[in-house]
């Protein structure tokens, strides 16, 4: 409950339950202040004597027709003692009920026993539960701030009834009664039909009108009474009990039905107001009830001509207090949502006049266990950092000075990462394993890792890498050395992938370490390692392709052009056609030349889309070319049927 929030209560605010008494009970331990029996008629009494400071409920049961000609015999009810506990039960026990208030006491007074009880009984208990004085009684140690009065007969208030909850009132004590259980207007009933009392009506789980709850004008407020169809029907009220027939017994817990369940709700409500502002009088308990109280449903044949003001709302009426300070309106993440980041994003509305904000996030809605207290906050939202995954409640109260606000309602989320994909091993590509190259800052590449965000490429010179040069962490499966290798050394390198999305931190392993061999280009170097010289337009049979390996394997050296016909249809020049099948840094040069002046051009796939061209000696395109097919050409400007001599090279470091 919300409510909770803001408070559980004290353990100086006194409620009064005046019924048949109480039992002991696990979930009433240490719960009570001493109480009295006020009982003068020895049969109803049931105990074998009179008025004493013994509160304890013998038992109300009664045999066939002993209370009245024709009566049926009757189990006990234990009533006060159920009453006691949906007002003030144990908390956090690991039994299945708790009370409204977490800390209140609970002062036993009986006056109803075998067949019920004397209006006379009841007034002097009522005023003595209040600390008024009452003939040949004892003072009352512990005067109550609230009395409860589960009760009720027909007939109209009268004087002596009327009188009593006058002066609680004049005393500042709160009286909080239940409609009765006739199904019929409560104007006929007392004590729901005396002025000064806080008249309870009762609704089902769904907020409906109950069939047996009275109703009418007297009523001020409503409260959930249960509604059963059948012993211990669960939707009725679960609250504490005593399991023996007539005498005494075991503790339990029972569900029960009636206005009497629904008054100690409201009971229980204004002693965690009082709680919180002692000083409030009757009459601003039963506004604030009224003002805060929930709407009925629409279905509901409650409505406020013979219901109330509404249905009580512990955590509207707890935040009316401070007027200054409400408490937040939470907005995300939604109450009951599923987040995918360990830090999200937590939001509410802005409460007027607060100066900052205090955030509580716990993995138990009790917040026993807190796991982020973040303050000060400035803004309307703030992203605690959580260690793992699962459950969390969170909420949040405004500050201003010394003032802290309410709590706003406790709202869940489940932190649920996304799964976490180790990425595949990277494989090398170039330069080759063992390979020699020219180029003094070469493009590493590798295949691409599936689950990989990034990479890390490692470069040294042991052949185990164990004492690494350089290291980097490229997006793309390629990387070029920025600074210029030396020449006749060999160098080791290895990559692995990352996946370093959203919340993940996992690796593959490290590839395969290669080599390459970083030599000097020379003309004496093999005929794998120099380009292909093609001489002259004339009489030639081109164009050219590439083979994807060359016989020599010599993959990152100068490419070897092979003899391979495939016709182009275009304009009178001749292509020389080559297919790259990896990313590739091309130079494209002519020498030789002999005659006009020609003009060089590269084009890329069969679109005619030229993306590269010099007509200035020294002659030469330098292109970073995707994988594709590729035709270079030679042409004189102006005339294309110009002959030329001239050697082409095209060398893919």
């Amino acid at each position: 409950m919300p409510a909770w929030d803001i408070t559980t209560g004290l353990d100086t605010t006194v409620v009064a339950v005046i019924d048949t008494g109480i039992r002991p009970h696990a979930d009433l331990s240490g719960r009570t202040v001493p109480g009295y029996d006020f009982i003068n008629d020895l049969f109803v009494a049931n105990d074998g004597n009179g008025r004493d400071n013994n509160p304890a409920d013998p038992g109300d049961w009664s045999t066939s027709s002993q209370c009245s000609p024709g009566s049926p015999a009757e189990s006990s009810s234990w009533h006060g003692t159920h009453v006691a506990g949906t007002i003030a039960a144990n908390s956090n026990n690991g039994s299945d009920v708790t009370g409204i208030n977490w800390a209140a006491k609970i002062l036993p007074v009986r006056v109803l026993g075998r067949c019920g009880g004397y209006l006379s009984d009841i007034v002097d208990a009522t005023r003595w539960a209040a600390g008024l004085a009452v003939t040949g009684v004892p003072a009352n140690a512990n005067p109550a701030a609230v009395v409860n009065l589960s009760l009720g007969g027909s007939g109209a208030c009268g004087a002596t009834y009327q009188n009593a909850f006058n002066e609680l009132n004049a005393a500042g004590v709160v009286s909080v009664v239940a409609a009765g259980n006739g199904g019929t207007n409560a104007s006929n009933s007392r004590p729901a039909n005396c002025d000064n009392v806080i008249t309870v009506a009762a609704t089902s789980k769904t907020g409906d009108q109950t069939y047996y709850t009275n109703y009418g004008a007297v009523v001020e407020i409503a409260a959930p009474g249960g509604e059963q169809f059948f012993a211990n029907d669960p939707d009725g009220v679960l609250s504490t009990l005593n399991a023996g027939a007539t005498g005494p017994g075991a503790d339990n817990l029972v569900y029960y039905q009636g206005t009497s369940m629904a008054a100690p709700h409201v009971a229980g409500l204004v002693s965690l107001l009082l709680g919180v502002q002692p000083d409030m009088t009757p009459a601003e308990v039963l506004d604030i009830l009224q003002s805060t109280a929930r709407d009925f449903p629409g279905s509901s044949s409650c409505t406020t001509a013979n219901c109330g003001a509404g249905i009580a709302d512990a955590f509207a009426a707890l935040s009316a207090l401070s007027p200054d300070l409400v408490a937040p309106t939470l907005l995300s993440p939604a109450d009951g949502a599923t987040v995918d980041t360990l830090t999200p994003l937590t939001e509410w509305e802005a409460v007027a006049d607060a100066e900052l904000y205090m955030l509580h996030v716990a993995t138990d809605p009790d917040f026993n266990d807190l796991v982020a207290v973040l303050a000060p906050i400035f803004d309307t939202g703030a992203r605690p950092a959580l260690a793992e995954e699962g459950t969390y409640y969170w909420r949040v109260r405004a500050i201003a000075g010394s003032d802290h606000g309410p709590w706003s309602e406790t709202w869940q989320f489940t932190v649920e990462l996304p799964g976490c994909q180790t990425p595949d091993v990277p494989v090398l590509l170039t330069p080759a394993d063992g390979s020699d190259i020219t180029e003094l800052q070469p493009t590493f590449t590798w295949e691409a890792s599936a689950n990989a965000s990034e990479y890390e490429i490692a470069i040294g010179e042991t052949s185990d890498l164990s004492d690494v040069l350089v290291t980097d962490n490229p997006a793309t499966p390629e990387w070029v050395f920025d600074d210029p290798l030396e020449v006749n050394r060999t160098y080791y390198w290895r990559v692995r992938a990352h996946n370093r999305a959203g919340d993940c931190d996992v690796s593959s392993d490290w590839s395969a370490i290669w080599s390459v061999n970083v030599v000097e280009q020379t003309a004496g170097q093999s005929r794998a390692a120099l380009p292909f010289v093609i001489y002259g337009l004339t009489g030639f049979v081109g164009p050219l392709e590439v083979e994807p390996n060359n016989t020599l394997g010599e993959a990152n050296g100068p490419i070897l052009l092979n003899r391979n016909y495939q016709g182009y249809p275009d304009d009178q020049s001749d292509y020389y056609h080559f297919t790259l099948t990896t990313q590739s840094q091309l130079t494209i040069n002519l020498t030789d030349i002999t005659g006009t002046d020609p003009q060089l051009q590269l084009y890329h796939d069969t679109s005619g889309n030229m993306v590269g061209y010099d007509q200035n000696a020294p002659y030469s395109i330098s292109y970073d070319a995707p994988p594709g097919d590729y035709w270079v050409r030679v042409v004189v400007v102006g005339n294309n049927n110009s002959l030329s001599l001239y050697t082409l090279s095209v060398n893919n470091p």
